[in-house]
């Protein structure tokens, strides 16, 4: 005997026969967007479901680099989803990619496997730091992105990490708690150099989103990239404090520092502007050395050169 369910659903036609009409319109948009699965409602899946891209600017210059002859692997620590890495993947001979986030890494796993040959890429479900351990990571419920590890190796004050997302302070109610697993970061780049050697690799990238784990990272890759590599290293930075002397001593003279820069034409009169970049003008990114810039938050760039 079928038990008695209160059921009802109703449905206007003319709505359902608009989202049919609808329907090719939005596959004829969606045709030159990257596969990739996206959150859509997140902050980083904006552009990219707009337009296929994902941060232009550093994707040029990936590429650039790669033309250039750092072409033997991408590293990408703090990996998401791959959008930075996994974008220009087929410029690269070697990817090797970090994502602690447990929930974000299978996406990540997806999205590899739809966008790269499985011989060209090694996933590590773990985050670097200065030791092995398990720590807590928070995820903004509006920004997977955004996602941090809760250490007092995280040099951004909570301040920073809240407002970064959006939010006033660090409330429960606006983050998802999980464990996740951390390793030392010069035991895994030394191991992902071994692999590369084997391959015959010497020049390449590592990328750096890590969230406030920057200084540590960044210290850690120090030690382990050996003499005869030649290494560009882009990392997004927001701590004002950051010591970015400190960080390239740790190199031993081998680091040079660099800011992408945008010139937004912030001097220029507020009309001048606006017609300069409606009738055709373009804000142009270059990259200049670290003395030349006054403030050290946003993109930068180290070169770590071969030693002689």
């Amino acid at each position: 005997m079928i038990p008695k369910i209160n059921f009802k659903y109703s449905e206007n036609p003319y709505y359902v026969v608009w989202i049919k009409i609808l329907i090719p319109f939005v596959k004829k948009i969606l045709t030159k967007r990257s596969n990739f699965f996206l959150k859509i409602n997140d902050v980083i899946s904006q552009r990219p479901l707009i337009d296929g891209t994902y941060e232009p600017h550093l994707r040029e210059l990936y590429s650039s680099l790669s033309r250039d002859g750092f072409n033997d692997f991408y590293i990408d620590i703090g990996a998401n989803v791959g959008l930075s890495s996994i974008l220009v993947g087929y410029e690269f001979k070697l990817l090797y990619l970090f994502e602690p986030n447990p929930l974000i890494f299978k996406i990540l796993e997806v999205n590899a496997s739809l966008n790269l040959d499985k011989d060209r890429y090694q996933l590590f479900n773990y985050g670097l730091g200065n030791l092995n351990d398990n720590l807590e990571i928070m995820i903004p419920k509006n920004n997977w992105g955004g996602a941090f590890i809760v250490s007092k190796d995280n040099h951004y004050e909570e301040s920073l990490l809240a407002s970064k997302d959006g939010f006033s302070s660090l409330k429960s109610c606006n983050y998802i708690k999980l464990n996740a697993k951390i390793k030392k970061t010069s035991t895994e780049i030394k191991k992902i150099f071994t692999n590369i050697y084997q391959k015959e690799g010497r020049n390449g990238i590592i990328k750096i989103d890590v969230e406030g784990f920057e200084e540590v990272v960044l210290k850690g890759i120090a030690s382990a990239i050996p003499g005869d590599s030649s290494v560009v290293i882009i990392f997004e930075n927001w701590n004002e404090k950051f010591n970015i002397n400190e960080v390239t001593d740790s190199f031993n003279n081998r680091a040079s520092a660099f800011k992408v820069n945008r010139d937004s034409k912030k001097h220029w009169p507020a009309l001048i502007k606006n017609l300069f970049l409606l009738f055709g003008g373009k804000y142009l990114y270059s990259l200049k050395k670290i003395e030349e810039v006054s403030s050290f938050t946003g993109d930068l760039v180290l070169y770590i050169k071969k030693i002689d």
